[in-house]
C-alpha cells in the first residue's frame, strides 16, 4: 500500500492510502483509481489551481511554499511552465 500525505490547509493534512493489484492474467501491477488526484499525480488538481491564483494574485514562491508544503521548484513548474 502506497500512502500520501495531502496539505489541504494549514492545519488539515490527508493521509491518502492507494491499494496496489497484480492482474492474474498479464501480472501487470496498477493502483486504484482515485477520482480526486488525476494519474500517475501527487498533487490535485485543486491545489495546482489554488498555487496558481496565489501566484497571480502576487505572492511569493517561498509563502506558498510554507503554506502548502509543496517544494520551491514544482511551485515554480506548476506557475511558469
Amino acid at each position: 500500500m502506497h500512502s500520501r500525505k495531502i496539505k489541504l490547509r494549514q492545519e488539515d493534512v490527508l493521509i491518502l492510502k492507494k491499494r496496489r493489484y497484480v492482474c492474474k492474467v498479464c501480472k501487470k501491477k496498477f493502483c486504484e483509481e482515485v477520482d480526486f488526484l488525476p494519474k500517475y499525480q501527487r498533487m490535485t488538481n485543486r491545489l495546482a489551481a489554488w498555487i496558481i491564483s496565489q501566484l497571480s494574485n502576487t505572492t511569493s514562491i517561498k509563502v506558498i511554499t510554507k503554506i502548502t508544503n509543496v517544494s520551491y521548484i514544482t511551485v515554480y513548474q506548476i506557475g511558469y511552465d
